[in-house]
């Protein structure tokens, strides 16, 4: 079993479920991680690319979350709430 928190909310893999997955991939914990991990770095270079006038390919990891802290951003939940949504 694999359970994810992030102390709201948490997410539960199954045995069955894992096996599953494992048809697909070598490690499946291996392989979320790298999900989440791409998914950060994809969003994080496109903040960098709207926001600031740097080229988030030529800046080192600790560079990119240095300058991604500094901007006033709003989460997705945020934005939704503002726009009427759920």
């Amino acid at each position: 079993m694999i359970t994810i928190s992030n102390g709201k909310k948490q997410i539960i893999i199954n045995d069955d479920e894992i096996k599953i997955a494992e048809i697909d991939c070598y490690d499946f914990m291996d392989w979320i991680e790298n999900a989440i991990r791409e998914k950060i770095r994809r969003v994080s270079d496109s903040l960098i690319l709207e926001n600031t006038d740097k080229n988030p390919y030529k800046l080192t990891e600790n560079d990119k979350m240095q300058i991604i802290k500094n901007l006033e951003l709003i989460s997705a939940k945020e934005k939704s709430e503002i726009l009427g949504g759920v």
